[in-house]
């Protein structure tokens, strides 16, 4: 027996006045009202009502039931209630993870203009350059750079960006070279010009390993040149190596558009080559209806991600 809908019945008796007024809002007919409430009766092995040809009386025992019925139908309306709105206004947790370059630059200022002044959202977000488990982790929403294998994630592309080769305008590691502006025909001229900055001091992030190699492609005839570098210096997160660059500790790559940000203190190396576009996808383990405050905040990183290359 379905406990719960004998009782939400039972209420819509009581309540109507009849078993025939119940029927009508029911929208069932009057004989299945009258069965399921003797099914009922026979189950609990007591009289709920006492019925005449006019009118229906509660027994004690009926009048108990019927308040627990109406705290039920309470729990129940709340319960769904709560749930549809959980769809109209963003509440409760949002766990985010992302990688450390994107973290600070780009997700959290979309998180801010997605959920500023939402007392009711409360974000848990992880910097990582590792791949998290979403379920086991319990993630709702997860960055990525590059395409993901998971077959039982949702992932959606929301945009792209390019990594530069940097050194310090401050204090340039490759001082004494013409890097900045340099010209196809130099570079593949000169072959002293890559062997140099192949010797460069690189700053290398933990996941780039000890053996570095970046494929530069001309902007002007797409022409492929590889250059290979081996870690001098080495840090877990973006912005020491920013910083290590920065204070001419050797070169490295840093986002195109947070080297914009840096354009006081960091110096693109050969801009007329660029590297691979890194496509950055949105990951979330919802099969079916996607929470509002995920669909919220993969809006506003993609908008985010637009404003950058515009």
């Amino acid at each position: 027996m379905n406990k719960a809908k004998y009782m939400t019945l039972f209420m819509h008796i009581v309540s109507a006045g009849s078993i025939t007024k119940a029927a009508e809002k029911l929208d069932v007919s009057k004989s299945v009202v009258s069965h399921q409430l003797k099914r009922l009766e026979q189950e609990l092995g007591v009289t709920l009502l006492k019925r005449s040809t006019r009118k229906q009386y509660l027994t004690s025992a009926g009048e108990a039931f019927y308040q627990d019925c109406c705290e039920l139908n309470k729990i129940t309306e709340s319960a769904w209630l709560q749930a549809k709105e959980a769809q109209e206004e963003p509440k409760g947790k949002l766990k985010i993870s992302a990688p450390h370059a994107l973290m600070n630059t780009l997700i959290i200022p979309a998180l801010a203009q997605a959920f500023r002044g939402n007392t009711k959202l409360n974000l848990e977000l992880i910097s990582s350059d590792t791949h998290q488990d979403l379920m086991q982790e319990d993630i709702d929403l997860t960055i990525r750079i590059g395409l993901s294998d998971a077959s039982n994630l949702k992932q959606k592309r929301l945009g792209s960006f390019r990594d530069q080769v940097c050194q310090s305008r401050l204090f340039p590691t490759l001082d004494g070279i013409a890097l900045k502006g340099s010209s196809e025909a130099s570079f593949s001229a000169n072959k002293s010009i890559p062997e140099t900055i192949e010797r460069a001091p690189y700053i290398a992030n933990s996941w780039q390993g000890k053996e570095i190699t970046h494929e530069l492609s001309s902007k002007i005839s797409q022409k492929k040149q590889h250059l290979t570098f081996h870690q001098t210096h080495k840090a877990n997160n973006l912005q020491s190596c920013i910083e290590l660059i920065e204070q001419g500790f050797g070169i490295g790559i840093v986002p195109d558009f947070i080297c914009r940000k840096h354009i006081k203190t960091l110096m693109p190396v050969l801009e007329e080559f660029e590297l691979a576009d890194n496509p950055i996808y949105a990951l979330h383990p919802y099969q079916g209806i996607t929470p509002i405050a995920v669909q919220m905040a993969i809006t506003q990183i993609e908008n985010a991600l637009g404003n950058l290359s515009s």
